[in-house]
C-alpha cells in the first residue's frame, strides 16, 4: 500500500465560473457520479473536476470544465418536484431499504424523460392552437367540394418522442419503487414500467401500506395507458399497433390530432393527453418517492417523521418545490 501523500498540483486548485444573468440565480447544486449540476432559475449547467476528466493524473494543469446542459432550469416544476424536491427531502438520512445514490439516479432519469415529454408538448402546441382557431374562425380552404384539413406534419415524431420519452419515466419511477420494496431484485417487481407488479409486491409486503396501495390501484389505467401506446408503436404488427392520427374531417366536423390502439387504448386527443399526463408524471413521481421514503427512513435517534405540504404563498416561483419532510417529536 501507498501511503505517500499526493502531490499537490496547480489542477488541485479551486475552479471558478460566471454565469449569464439571464439564466438568474444559482438554486441548486447537485454532485452526480461522474459530474456536478448546477441548477440556475431558467438553464442547468454541469460541472467536472480535474480529477473525474484525467483520474490518472496525467496532466499537471488539468482544468475544469464547465457547459451548458439545458435551457430547462430550477424553476420548472419538472425539475423542481421530480428532481430536487427528492435530493432535499432524502437529506442524510439512513435507509433500510434502497441506497441513496442509485435513487438519486433514477430520479435524475425520470427528470431527463419528463422534460423531453415536455418539449415534444410544447414544440406541437403553437401549431396546434393556430390550426384550432383556423377551424373554429371558419377559415379552412374549400374548392370544388373539397376540404383543406389544418395539419401538424411533425406529429408523428414528435408523439414517438414523447410516448417513448413517457415509458421511460413510468420505468424509472418502477425502478424507484424497487429500491425500496424490492431490494433482492426478485420478481414482482416493476418491469417494462408494469406497476400491476407494483402493487403485488404491496400485497404481499408486511405491513401492507394500504395508503399506497390504494393509490397505485388508482392510477394503474393511467400507467397502463400510456406504457400500451408505447409498445404498439415498439412492437407493431399487421393487427396491433398505435394509430396517431392528424387532424381529420369528421361527420362532426374536424376532429383533432388522435391517437389509440385497438384492443389497448381507446382513442384520445394527442395534445390534451399530452398536457395531462405531464403533470401527472410529476404527481405520481412524487407520491412513489414519498411513499416509499417515509416507509423507510430508519434514523438514527427516536423522532418520527411527516410530509409537509408548502402553503402557496411559501413556493418559491424560481425552485417550486411543494413537499418537504419534516421531524415530529413525541
Amino acid at each position: 500500500m501507498n501511503d505517500k501523500p499526493k502531490k499537490f498540483l496547480p489542477r488541485d486548485g479551486a475552479g471558478s465560473f460566471s454565469l449569464p444573468p439571464e439564466t438568474g440565480a444559482i438554486k441548486r447544486m447537485v454532485g452526480m457520479d461522474g459530474f456536478m449540476e448546477i441548477y440556475a432559475v431558467h438553464a442547468t449547467y454541469r460541472v467536472k473536476t480535474p480529477d473525474h476528466l484525467d483520474p490518472d493524473r496525467i496532466v499537471p494543469n488539468m482544468p475544469w470544465s464547465q457547459s451548458a446542459y439545458s435551457q430547462v432550469g430550477a424553476s420548472n416544476p419538472i425539475v423542481a418536484r421530480i428532481f430536487l424536491q427528492a435530493i432535499e427531502a432524502m437529506g442524510n438520512w439512513s435507509l433500510r431499504n434502497g441506497n441513496v445514490e442509485v435513487i438519486k439516479r433514477y430520479l435524475h432519469i425520470c427528470k431527463e424523460e419528463a422534460v423531453i415529454c415536455e418539449a415534444a408538448y410544447k414544440n406541437l402546441k403553437p401549431a396546434y392552437d393556430a390550426a384550432v382557431a383556423q377551424v373554429n374562425d371558419r377559415k379552412l380552404k374549400t374548392q370544388r367540394n373539397m376540404v383543406e384539413c389544418p395539419s401538424l406534419p411533425p406529429l408523428r415524431d414528435e408523439a414517438t418522442a414523447f410516448l417513448t420519452s413517457a415509458k421511460r419515466a413510468l420505468q424509472a419511477v418502477g425502478d424507484v419503487f424497487n429500491q425500496y420494496y424490492a431490494p433482492d431484485g426478485k420478481k414482482p417487481l416493476v418491469n417494462n414500467a408494469n406497476f400491476s407488479f407494483g402493487i403485488t409486491r404491496l400485497e404481499n409486503s408486511q405491513p401492507v401500506n394500504q395508503a399506497f396501495l390504494d393509490y397505485l390501484r388508482q392510477v394503474e389505467p393511467v400507467t397502463k395507458r400510456f406504457v400500451d401506446l408505447r409498445n404498439g408503436l415498439e412492437h407493431q404488427n399487421e393487427r396491433d399497433f398505435t394509430v396517431i392520427e392528424d387532424f381529420q374531417l369528421s361527420p362532426k366536423g374536424i376532429a383533432p390530432p388522435l391517437w389509440k390502439r385497438e384492443g389497448f387504448a381507446v382513442e384520445g386527443a394527442v395534445l390534451e393527453e399530452m398536457h395531462v399526463f405531464i403533470q401527472f408524471l410529476i404527481e405520481f413521481c412524487e407520491h412513489v418517492f414519498f411513499f416509499g421514503l417515509m416507509d423507510n427512513i430508519a434514523p438514527n435517534f427516536p423522532i418520527g417523521f411527516q410530509v409537509e405540504q408548502l402553503p402557496e404563498k411559501e413556493i418559491d416561483a424560481e425552485c417550486p418545490i411543494r413537499y418537504r419532510i419534516m421531524p415530529r417529536f413525541g
